[in-house]
């Protein structure tokens, strides 16, 4: 059985889209997925690798403001997926593929429908915003990590490495 070509590419999108949101999910969401120290008892003395839902209950100040970033940034993530998406779709919809023609040479052949440039351009210049302002909050995401990854160190000088990745 034949499929449309646009069919293709569109499923081959939305596959690669549906990998995407799990890779950002765990990339921006770091508070939850990266290993962090919690204290055994009140008396915090002892520490021990921290679960997702120790994680995730977490109601210290810091913590709760670094989540609530993280989820900032998870979402400016998939608005820039999605424009990545309406770009493809648009792409998909107006432009076909001709294997003979290089895609670095699409500006001078769409320079030929005017119409077609302008949205183009449109879309490509909305895009390069979108990923500037996305690389910014993803940039400051990472930077607040480092707090809250200082007292794991602590607990990889106290147990060896093995114990706290395969436990």
């Amino acid at each position: 059985m034949f499929f449309d070509q646009d069919i293709v590419q569109r499923i081959k999108v939305l596959g690669i889209f549906a990998l995407q949101f799990y890779k950002v999910m765990t990339g921006t969401m770091l508070t939850l997925f990266i290993p962090q120290a919690c204290y055994i008892d009140n008396e915090r003395e002892q520490l021990k690798i921290c679960s997702l839902t120790e994680n995730y209950e977490n109601t210290e100040v810091f913590h709760k403001t670094t989540f609530y970033w993280n989820g900032f940034s998870f979402f400016l993530f998939i608005m820039t997926y999605i424009l990545e998406l309406r770009r493809e779709h648009w792409a998909i919809k107006y432009l076909d593929i001709n294997n003979d023609i290089p895609d670095n040479a699409l500006k001078e052949k769409i320079v030929l429908e005017p119409e077609l440039d302008r949205v183009m351009d449109k879309l490509n210049k909305f895009y390069f915003r979108s990923l500037i302002v996305t690389s910014g909050v993803y940039c400051i995401n990472v930077l607040l990590m480092i707090r809250l990854l200082l007292p794991i160190i602590t607990v990889f000088q106290l147990y060896p490495v093995s114990l706290v990745l395969f436990s």
